[in-house]
């Protein structure tokens, strides 16, 4: 069983390979010559087959999924259905050769070649399409990243398709290879002037987990699972993951912040005025932590139903300095802070440090205040450049930052906690008298 094979795109006469068993002269031909050889098996393997029973092994083993199927039993349905298509009887196809095929695909089901010999052509062609059912068996497992990276590559420059490519990478290295939507990013990387299919170089430390370490660690974890405790906890919720971007910016408004009161001291502080804005609501349920009680471990515990805060609520903005509360400026009911409300409030604010703190403007006024958008808006900055004030970065997600929430705001909810108001006056006037105001300036001489 030899053949000689002519090259396509070769001179007229000149060979492209070789074709036969191993220890024969073609062997030796394809030595002297310089020409490629591929063996297959003997003619004798396939004439030593003469019936189908002589098959000891029938079942091949899909070598990714694992199911087993009846080789046997798929070839011959297959002739079945295809000796029509040509036009042949079933029963011409000789069982003994198919049996050979069979027997020589399930012992090397990854490095099958089938051979189409001359002699009937159409006979064989129903032969090897019947044996190349194998083909759904050849499976390249664990293939690295980069050989599929270069695959990738390769039919990408031949203008093949990302859904193509998927298919062809499914068919030779499995369904789990690789997915759809990581080839098509592959592809994107290589349109843009990607060239290396390598990974490229990371900085930073190296991960110290290597297979061998988990390994352990689950078999120590399987050995005596009742000495390991485990509980399921509630994950914390955080309002923002600050980017690196956002951590660099919090670093220096910091360590501007403090090299500025190291050079100036707490003359640096007495120019700070700073403000917020907040909701009060007509009633403001208490806290658990406001609603614990001593009581004796015997007696039964006290109920508390629970109570929602009131719909009916005004916006509040306060303004503070060191020395205590500056300005505390109320909203009409249903209006919320914009730039055009927020202006008007500083106008105030400047009345009232002209009115609280007799040459502060003068000396200069440093505001404090976080970066929402009536804060942040032209309008707004352009009134605060025409008053002359500077003004104290505040980077983006900074809530802990504002003094206001600390200082002042705390204290006003716990004020306001239980207590219940008929109307928006009322309100005003407990938030304006309350203690809550006394102690903030106390805290704040702090």
């Amino acid at each position: 069983m030899a053949g000689l094979c002519e090259g396509g795109n070769e001179p007229a006469g000149s060979l492209k390979a070789i074709c036969g068993f191993d220890g024969t002269s073609n062997v030796l031909a394809g030595k002297l010559y310089n020409i490629p050889v591929n063996g297959t098996h003997a003619h004798a393997y396939v004439t030593s087959f003469s019936d189908l029973k002589e098959l000891k092994t029938k079942v091949l083993a899909h070598r990714t999924t694992g199911v087993r199927h009846d080789m046997l039993e798929l070839c011959t349905k297959w002739r079945e259905e295809l000796a029509p298509l040509l036009s042949l009887p079933a029963s011409e196809a000789s069982d003994g050769e198919l049996a050979a095929w069979i027997s020589f695909a399930i012992a090397f089901p990854s490095g099958f070649m089938a051979l189409v010999d001359t002699y009937d052509v159409r006979r064989w062609a129903l032969i090897t399409k019947l044996v190349s059912l194998v083909e759904m068996f050849k499976v390249i497992e664990h293939p690295t990243d980069c050989e599929m990276l270069s695959v990738i590559r390769f039919l990408n420059a031949r203008n093949i398709k990302p859904a193509d490519i998927h298919r062809q990478l499914c068919e030779v290295y499995g369904d789990d290879a690789i997915s759809d939507r990581m080839v098509r990013r592959w592809v994107r990387k290589f349109n843009k002037d990607r060239v290396s299919v390598h990974d490229e170089q990371r900085t930073g430390r190296p991960s110290l987990i290597k297979d061998d370490l988990v390994r352990a660690v689950d078999e120590k974890i399987h050995e005596d699972r009742r000495s390991i405790t485990i509980s399921k906890i509630v994950l914390m919720m955080v309002p923002k993951v600050l980017t690196e971007e956002h951590k660099t910016k919090r670093a220096s408004s910091a360590l501007s912040f403090f090299t500025r009161y190291s050079e100036q001291g707490d003359e640096f502080l007495d120019h700070i005025v700073t403000g917020d804005e907040t909701w009060v609501s007509h009633m403001t349920p208490e806290s658990k932590q406001q609603a614990m009680e001593w009581r004796h471990t015997a007696l039964p515990r006290k109920k508390k139903f629970k109570q929602t805060m009131s719909t009916r609520k005004i916006m509040c903005t306060v303004f503070l300095d060191r020395k205590g509360v500056l300005l505390i400026e109320f909203l009409p009911r249903g209006e919320t802070i914009n730039r055009e409300n927020y202006c008007q409030t500083l106008k105030k604010l400047r009345h009232a440090i002209q009115n609280k703190r007799r040459g502060m403007l003068t000396d200069g006024v440093v505001l404090l205040h976080d970066n929402t958008r009536p804060h942040t808006a032209r309008d707004t900055q352009n009134l605060i450049s025409k008053f002359g004030w500077e003004q104290i970065d505040h980077p983006p997600y900074s809530p802990d930052l504002a003094p206001s929430d600390f200082h002042l705001f705390l204290h006003l909810k716990k004020f306001l906690s239980g207590q219940r108001f008929d109307g928006d006056d009322e309100v005003k006037t407990a938030v304006r008298s309350g203690s809550h105001c006394r102690r903030v300036n106390s805290t704040m001489r702090g």
